[in-house]
């Protein structure tokens, strides 16, 4: 991971500060053409700290929510956390350094090993967590690649438990075959 310093996490913040009131008027009223261009740009922004992803979605006390994801990484995390801890207290804004619990999965799709697509409804699954194991009996997965599966279901247990503490809490998840 490449060493982020704290001029950087400033500058993102006051980047984002000198265009808050533009980004908001994009997200709100904006062309597919502006959000597309606003999307590159904190492509580039947040790749800057290294393998993160991000998602502005409807805030839960604001109107936006932005969430930057160490993508299921302890070392992003700590990062992660360091950014968000350094954000300035937007009217329109709650900030988050990883997804927040989701405790109803919409289903989703992945791709396999051979790029093909694969439709993922967790509404059926029967998940037992006893921490720090977590055990999934889902007869859907049964035809998926191992690798498809493991995916699947991380992404699932990171939607209930919340990334963070899915992060720090879980070491096993378990596939319980039919």
């Amino acid at each position: 991971m490449s060493k982020v310093q704290n001029t950087d996490i400033i500058k993102f913040w006051k980047w984002w500060e000198k265009n808050d009131h533009l980004i908001c008027k994009v997200l709100e009223q904006g062309s597919q053409a502006k959000l597309d261009e606003l999307k590159e740009h904190f492509d580039k922004k947040v790749l800057e700290f290294g393998h993160f992803t991000w998602e502005i979605v409807e805030g839960e006390g604001r109107k936006f929510a932005f969430i930057l994801s160490p993508n299921r990484e302890f070392e992003r995390l700590q990062l992660s956390k360091k950014i968000i801890r350094n954000a300035p207290n937007l009217n329109n804004w709650e900030f988050y350094s990883s997804k927040p619990v989701n405790p109803n999965p919409e289903p989703f799709k992945l791709y396999d090993s051979n790029l093909d697509p694969v439709f993922i409804d967790p509404s059926d699954w029967n998940i037992e967590i006893e921490l720090p194991k977590v055990k999934i009996n889902a007869s859907e997965l049964k035809n998926i690649d191992s690798e498809t599966r493991d995916h699947a279901m991380d992404l699932v247990v990171t939607a209930l438990l919340g990334e963070e503490r899915r992060i720090l809490k879980v070491k096993e998840i378990v596939w319980l075959e039919d």
